[in-house]
């Protein structure tokens, strides 16, 4: 992201500001919440929630679970479990 910045000639607080005007939540707030949706798509064909979250780029299991919890109020399992009805 910092490369993409300094290409385009633009502060790094440029891309912060437009992405909390257009969705109403912070660059970070996204980056979030797109990991937590590849989480999801994953693992509909990993055998384990670990296997699929270290894929999605989780570092660690409190990092999923934590993020889970507080962007959809479930636990990781209880996402999967309610994403593929």
């Amino acid at each position: 992201m910092t490369e993409l910045i300094r290409s385009l000639g633009i502060s790094e607080r440029s891309p912060r500001r437009r992405c909390q005007d257009a969705l109403g939540y912070g660059a970070k707030t996204l980056e979030r919440i797109l990991r937590l949706q590849r989480f999801l798509r994953i693992a509909r064909s990993h055998a384990t929630l670990t296997a699929a979250a270290l894929e999605a780029g989780y570092g660690d299991a409190p990092h999923l679970v934590r993020d889970s919890r507080q962007l959809s109020g479930l636990s990781p399992r209880e996402l999967v479990w309610q994403h593929a009805r």
